[in-house]
């Protein structure tokens, strides 16, 4: 926009400048021609005259020349204020600016510089026989370092991993008789950087490291990358990351709903979403878990449908419904685990 915008206003501010000083020219000339004519005797008289009007003619051309100034300077004002408005509204946060949803429009998968985004998920297991066994909430809070460095404070399978449909994590409300094996048991530290963007194509790498229980600590290091194709309404999203434990790799019980083992992971989200219009969007994701040992009997495939509609600019609200288990080699991989997520975002 501005290598056209910039030029056009260029050409408009100097072409009349171009079309007065010709006339002027032209004007100048003629005089000179009538008072070659003229008496000698008349000459001086006219002399002091032309140099008053000389003079008159200096000082509008000034004045001219003053207020083409000032109109040029408007206008370049104008035309900085308008580029600074798009910068400023393309920089806006956005809830999907981070974990997914309808994109900015500039197509980042990090916040500005000094954007803060909150978001917190309830999450409801719907599985035969265990509705509400657990029931959980998981916030996170991520803040614009810089306009390419994200960071946040991640409690949420989705902050983490990307995938849908996790329960148990955050805060577990519903007790230890009623699916959850602690209260506060699980957080992680999140960076994403920005290192990727071009026509359609964005990316950013992401780093972290998750204390996947809290008593015993096991740790765990990740690696990913999260990149997004955007072409009008609709976006491809893809998150694939590795998690290395570090601390208690083999520990007593479950690390999480999906494995019971802190060794090495990789986990693939692959997400599709369409914007409906400004305000409402649909998504889909088909997800995969894939421990490194013992592959054949542990990996898992999972399904989730989704909708977000945003509230406003910056509040929005979205409801997943997930199949976490559809296929795999684990036990009791089906449709029979079934979970149900609200999530609520607000961008400060």
């Amino acid at each position: 926009m501005r290598r056209v915008a910039f030029p056009i206003a260029l050409a408009i501010l100097i072409g009349p400048r171009i079309g007065a000083v010709s006339a002027q020219e032209e004007e100048g000339s003629g005089e000179e021609e009538v008072l070659s004519e003229e008496p000698e005797s008349d000459a001086k008289g006219d002399d002091a005259k032309g140099d008053e009007a000389k003079d008159d003619d200096d000082a509008k051309s000034d004045d001219d020349a003053k207020g083409e100034d000032d109109a040029k300077g408007d206008d370049d004002a104008k035309g900085d204020d308008d580029a600074s408005a798009e910068v400023g509204g393309s920089a806006e946060v956005s809830t999907g600016d981070v974990t997914g949803g309808p994109s900015s429009e500039e197509q980042r998968m990090t916040l500005p510089q000094g954007g803060v985004l909150i978001q917190a998920f309830l999450q409801v297991n719907l599985t035969t026989d265990l509705v509400g066994k657990p029931v959980s909430l998981a916030p996170d809070i991520w803040y614009g370092v810089n306009d390419d460095l994200t960071v946040g404070l991640v409690h949420s399978g989705q902050g983490a991993t990307g995938l849908w449909g996790g329960v148990g994590q955050g805060l577990c409300l519903t007790g230890e008789e009623n699916g959850c094996a602690k209260l506060y048991n699980s957080v992680g530290i999140d960076g994403r950087y920005h290192f990727y963007s071009e026509g359609n194509l964005t990316a950013a790498a992401d780093l972290g490291l998750f204390a996947k229980t809290i008593d015993p600590l096991a740790l765990a290091l990740k690696l990913g990358v999260v990149g997004r194709w955007a072409s009008g309404s609709l976006a491809l999203e893809l998150d694939p990351n590795i998690f290395f434990g570090l601390t208690e790799r083999e520990p007593e019980g479950e690390v999480d709903v999906v494995v019971s083992t802190n060794k090495e992971i990789f986990t693939l989200p692959i997400n599709v979403l369409y914007a409906i219009s400004s305000q409402l969007g649909i998504a889909a994701q088909v997800g995969a878990t894939v421990p490194f040992n013992e592959t054949g009997d542990t990996y898992l495939i999972g399904v989730s449908l989704g909708v977000k509609y945003m509230v406003s600019e910056k509040l929005g609200v979205d409801l997943a419904f997930s199949l976490p288990f559809i296929a795999g080699g684990a036990d009791g991989a089906g449709a029979d685990f079934r979970t149900l997520t609200l999530g609520v975002s607000y961008a400060l």
